[in-house]
């Protein structure tokens, strides 16, 4: 058995998530698995079966990118120690799409595991207690009066702001949902503003954060910006239909089985990279993302929920979305 230290000391939640598989793959092979992590995320690591200890890192003591994981100049990495493996998953992905010539066409998952040099074994596992579970439903119960409900939950804030779809057609898409007798349910922003989306909302600010995984477990499909609920889906076996410009979907959703996408018309994913085909119009945001319609959203979700046949909706990259059944 040998002492592996995993460390992905910086955000976000999406790259956790799938850093995570990474953590299971060293499991089955027998490892003892420490997880170095952004301290917000703590919590989230803990509940993983295949993290036997998880080291919180405060952002002003982390090293920087791009610099070795040496425990003499970075005393942090000592604790738990010592370890026979630094698995350094910082930097991989940032470093494969910021300096790849032309269009990127790896996804987040397999770059991980190549830097890692393990074999994929799924994705990565969390727990919530049975009195978790119960605390959601008295979420849903108490804030909003559902019983057993199914919803469609809506994610329409990513910390990255040139990955978000315009407010106003979030309000259009729960309005058109709610007279379809869909409810949905609308994650406020991570400064907790409301009333900007339409339907219901749920976005306090003191929280835990098992009741987000709670809430992306129990809904009956997501649809959400490239953001970290997106990833949680994934990681849960949640359908969910992403919705991208800047970022290329079918590589994020690759992993997922679950997951289908519609791409911005207009122009190749730059990944929001200054010189990258960034246009003049994207300086608040992606242009791209006002191409995307709340009628091609609405037949995105028809078509997931198997309301239309295979192959009669259209993505805006005129790829067939076929619906998943859950």
């Amino acid at each position: 058995m040998s002492r592996v230290a995993i460390l992905r000391e910086a955000g976000g939640l999406g790259d956790v998530t799938q850093c995570l598989a990474v953590a299971r793959a060293h499991k089955a092979a027998g490892d003892e698995v420490t997880f170095f992590c952004h301290r917000g995320y703590a919590d989230y690591v803990h509940r993983s079966p295949d993290v036997d200890r998880v080291i919180p890192v405060p952002p002003a003591r982390r090293r920087p990118r791009d610099t070795a994981p040496d425990p003499d100049r970075w005393p942090y990495l000592a604790c738990g120690g010592p370890y026979d493996e630094f698995v350094d998953l910082w930097c991989p992905a940032f470093r494969y799409e910021r300096t790849c010539p032309g269009e990127v066409n790896r996804d987040r998952l397999a770059l991980f595991m190549h830097e890692a040099s393990v074999p994929r074994a799924g994705l990565g596992r969390i727990r919530l207690s049975p009195g978790e579970r119960a605390a959601v439903e008295g979420l849903l119960a108490g804030k909003l009066g559902w019983g057993w409900r199914p919803f469609i939950l809506l994610v329409p804030w990513s910390r990255g702001a040139a990955r978000n779809w315009l407010a106003p057609r979030w309000r259009k898409l729960a309005n058109a949902l709610g007279s379809r007798g869909h409810a949905t349910l609308t994650l406020a922003d991570r400064e907790g503003q409301r009333g900007r989306t339409g339907g219901a909302e749920f976005g306090d600010p003191g929280a835990p954060f098992w009741a987000l995984w709670g809430l992306v477990a129990r809904a009956r499909l997501v649809v959400s910006v490239d953001t970290g609920p997106l990833h949680l889906a994934g990681a849960l076996g949640v359908p969910c239909l992403g919705l991208f410009g800047c970022t290329a979907g079918r590589n994020v959703c690759r992993p997922y089985p679950t997951h289908r996408w519609i791409q911005a018309r207009g122009c190749a994913p730059c990944y929001y990279v200054p010189g990258r085909g960034r246009r003049p119009e994207c300086r608040d945001g992606c242009a791209a993302m006002r191409t995307i319609t709340v009628g091609d959203v609405l037949a995105g979700i028809d078509a997931m929920l198997g309301e239309r046949t295979k192959g009669e909706v259209q993505t805006c990259a005129a790829e067939s979305l076929s619906p998943v059944s859950r």
